[in-house]
């Protein structure tokens, strides 16, 4: 039963087993994602440049502010998956290697 937790974790996909992988399933199942999902990860902003680029998946790009806590504004940009029906079918050919 296990293996039935894991799946409900990836929403019924494979389980991701590389970083392009888990982000492209995460655009996925939040719609919208940013570096903060991610803060783990320096090379963010490469792989999203992959996932459009190699891909042809797209995203429309949202500038963000947030505050640090000293009080300085920091810019960035929230990523919004445009097709959904694309992103589902590229992850699964990436699966399937």
């Amino acid at each position: 039963n296990k293996m039935n937790n894991q799946t409900d974790i990836f929403g019924g996909y494979p389980q991701p087993k590389t970083y392009l992988q888990e982000i492209l399933l995460t655009a996925i199942l939040q719609t919208t994602i940013s570096k903060f999902d991610f803060t783990y990860l320096g090379d963010f902003r490469k792989y999203v440049s992959d996932l459009k680029l190699k891909h042809g998946i797209s995203f429309k790009i949202t500038e963000k502010s947030k505050n640090t806590k000293f009080g300085n504004v920091y810019t960035y940009r929230e990523h919004t998956l445009t097709n959904k029906e694309h992103a589902e079918n590229i992850y699964k050919q990436l699966c399937e290697k």
